[in-house]
């Protein structure tokens, strides 16, 4: 996982030092140095999701039996203040989303969706997709699948029934010239149902169900190859209809494009400046859905932006900024550009933060790795209210 990754990036560097430091024979009865088979088998976490009451967290673990087995991702359940609880035991599961009702965590393994109850008990398979399920790359906060606003469906990206891969020697064309475009689809939680929900000669990269339930914001592209994805635009998408609306046309990379609570304009991210300029670093923007130029929200900001959403009453935008050498939140006035610094301190916010608005503007990111109980090294999940 990509906050595992990093965090062992941290504590290689970390063991390293203590290589130097550190005599390398240990002394009898005291402390040793701490060796890279150690480093191994460190359990790792990631991707916290806040419930939507704020009362728990859901999250992935990955344990290895020893320093050469490989690491099985499991959910787990954690009551802010409370004990934490395994869900899950398969093969690996990964990608924890809970149920707008917060009695239901759906999850991904195998290619396929799966449904568990907060209290435990033997997962569901939800979907049986003839191709196998699609994750965005170009945003780690969007896993590629969402709950409907009442519970009743799930969407989810897949490429298109007759895709096949193409391989040579076992392994994946990296970009294919018979491609398959990949599409928006919709399950039925009680029947297993599945639609197809947009259609054409383009792709879908990306997807957001909007707070109203009626609209989806997409990022579409030519083709699904890593290529195209810089030149995908966003378009919102009406769920009822089927009718498309295109927001943007300036052929630059955007992620994260997300409706805001009245419908009336998008935000996304995108490596440019105020004049859509490119090769600076990803800023905030928002665009009239109406149409019209996208603006650069707080144009005079020194930072990036690495991850976003709106806030409760769609006033302001909520961001994780790169400050250089530690990342904060921070709430922006969508109109008027005026920043607030939210969170100060020596950290660093991953990707997979998640954010409740209904649960009174919680956030949650998992950023301080410590000594548990049992000498297990685990994530520190924070959650704060603004």
């Amino acid at each position: 996982m990509r906050t595992g990754f990093r965090a062992g990036l941290r504590l290689a560097a970390a063991a390293a030092a203590l290589g130097v430091l550190v005599p390398a024979a240990p002394r009898a009865q005291g402390p040793r140095p701490m060796t890279l088979r150690d480093l191994a088998a460190i359990p790792r976490t990631g991707y916290p999701q806040l419930s939507p009451d704020g009362r728990s967290v859901a999250f992935i673990l990955q344990r290895a039996s020893d320093w050469t087995t490989p690491y099985v991702p499991h959910i787990w359940v954690q009551p802010i203040g409370g004990k934490p609880v395994q869900l899950t035991q398969g093969k690996g599961e990964l990608f924890p989303l809970w149920s707008p009702s917060g009695e239901t965590v759906l999850f991904t393994s195998g290619q396929q969706l799966f449904l568990v109850s907060r209290t435990g008990g033997l997962p569901t398979q939800l979907t049986k997709h003839a191709t196998t399920l699609v994750f965005p790359i170009a945003s780690p906060n969007d896993h590629g699948f969402a709950w409907s606003s009442d519970g009743q469906s799930v969407y989810f990206i897949a490429r298109n029934p007759a895709a096949a891969e193409t391989t040579r020697s076992g392994l994946t064309v990296f970009e294919q010239t018979d491609f398959v475009q990949q599409h928006l689809w919709k399950v039925d939680v009680a029947t297993g149902r599945e639609t197809q929900v947009t259609h054409g000669d383009w792709s879908v990269i990306s997807f957001r169900i909007a707070r109203d339930g009626r609209h989806a914001t997409l990022l579409r592209a030519p083709t699904p190859n890593v290529i195209d994805h810089y030149s995908s635009e966003v378009w919102v998408l009406d769920l009822s209809s089927g009718d498309l609306r295109q927001v943007t046309k300036n052929n630059n990379y955007e992620t994260e494009a997300d409706l805001s609570p009245d419908g009336s304009q998008v935000y996304f991210l995108t490596d440019a400046n105020e004049n859509l300029e490119d090769y600076y670093g990803p800023s905030l923007f928002v665009a009239p859905v109406s149409g019209g130029k996208p603006r650069r929200v707080s144009p005079s900001a020194s930072y990036t932006v690495e991850a976003a959403g709106w806030s409760l009453d769609g006033r302001s935008l909520l961001a994780v900024a790169n400050m250089g050498v530690h990342s904060e939140l921070i709430q922006v006035d969508a109109a008027s550009g005026g920043t607030r610094q939210l969170t100060e301190g020596s950290h660093y916010i991953p990707p997979g933060w998640a954010m409740v608005p209904r649960a009174g503007a919680h956030r949650v990111m998992d950023e301080l790795w410590t000594i548990g109980a049992r000498g297990i090294l685990v994530t520190d999940i924070h959650a704060c209210r603004l």
